[in-house]
């Protein structure tokens, strides 16, 4: 367990796998600057949304907000170990960059 985030596989199989992240805090509207590399937010933070969704022709990242949770899928074919260590690489940046902004209790 990483002091930010906790991480669980909920489904390895041929065609996809299934990693879920519980966060220590509520991601903020920062967090669509850190992705921006993987593509757009289809529902982007803001005020009334707690939900988000990026899908790209490899993976699926959907997440919500309220509950602190992120869950992201790997598609049938993906380089798996790749798209999730720079997944979590993004979100661990994110994460830090959030402690150096705002408090320190991460």
């Amino acid at each position: 367990m990483h002091l930010s985030f906790q991480i669980d596989l909920l489904k390895n199989c041929l065609d996809e796998q299934v990693w879920a992240y519980r966060l220590t805090k509520p991601i903020t509207k920062e967090f669509e600057g850190f992705f921006s590399s993987f593509g757009t937010l289809k529902y982007p933070l803001g005020d009334s949304f707690s939900f988000i969704k990026l899908e790209t022709k490899d993976f699926l990242l959907t997440g919500n907000i309220g509950l602190c949770e992120l869950k992201l899928t790997i598609k049938h074919g993906a380089h798996s170990s790749y798209i999730k260590e720079t997944f979590e690489a993004a979100l661990l940046n994110y994460l830090k960059k959030e402690v150096k902004d705002g408090d320190k209790d991460i």
